[in-house]
């Protein structure tokens, strides 16, 4: 990580995900994610089923009165 951009942005509000001057640390940060998932037997089908999971469980809270 670039020390000037954690100094300007010391909470890191700002998205440099996009920013081509970011872009190996995207690709490697991707295939980190990829052997992560291969270790823990993980899959990205599972991001939609728990994605559609979280939002059952906020449409239920809102539904909820009490």
């Amino acid at each position: 990580m670039d020390k000037k951009v954690r100094i300007k942005d010391p909470q890191e509000l700002n998205n440099v995900f996009d920013d081509p001057d970011y872009s190996e640390i995207v690709t490697e940060l991707k295939q980190k994610l990829v052997e992560l998932r291969k270790k823990y037997k993980d899959f990205p089908e599972l991001d939609q089923e728990y994605i559609d999971i979280y939002k059952e469980m906020n449409a239920e809270k809102e539904n909820d009165f009490w």
